[in-house]
C-alpha cells in the first residue's frame, strides 16, 4: 500500500520534472523567435 503510493509519488514528480522542463523549453523558443524579430527589425 504505502510501496504504491511512494511509486505513484515518484512518478507525479517525474511528470511534474518533464512538464516543467518542456515549460521552459518552450519559454526559451518563445524569446528567442521574439528576439530573433526585434533584431530583424532593428536591422531595417
Amino acid at each position: 500500500m504505502s510501496y504504491m503510493f511512494i511509486l505513484g509519488s515518484d512518478i507525479i514528480n517525474y511528470v511534474i520534472e518533464k512538464k516543467m522542463a518542456f515549460m521552459w523549453l518552450i519559454f526559451a523558443v518563445v524569446c528567442g523567435i521574439s528576439a530573433y524579430k526585434n533584431i530583424q527589425k532593428w536591422r531595417k
